[in-house]
């Protein structure tokens, strides 16, 4: 959940980054269009699910990277947050 706050309101050209297509994007707005936040939420997991273990930290990385070319604002000091949580999260465990 913490990382979907490192793409604002940019969540078509982080879509994009991802490999979804237009439709695939206006479906996840359309279903949840009043929560920008459940719209990121269900884009990145959508995104896990596709990938599977394949959706790395290092992929989520890149396709931010790649968004970001895109013209996507993407705000790393909110992306170090959630790596620094995930990293707590996986040391309590």
């Amino acid at each position: 959940m913490k990382f979907n706050l490192t793409i604002g309101k940019d969540m078509a050209i982080l879509g994009h980054a991802m490999g979804f297509v237009t439709t695939e994007i206006d479906h996840i707005i359309m279903e949840s269009h009043y929560s920008v936040a459940t719209q990121m939420h269900k884009l990145f997991t959508k995104w896990r699910q596709r990938y599977s273990r394949g959706a790395t930290l290092g992929l989520l990385t890149a396709t931010l990277k790649r968004a970001e070319s895109y013209g996507a604002d993407v705000n790393w000091d909110k992306y170090d947050d959630a790596l620094k949580d995930l990293k707590k999260s996986l040391s309590m465990d």
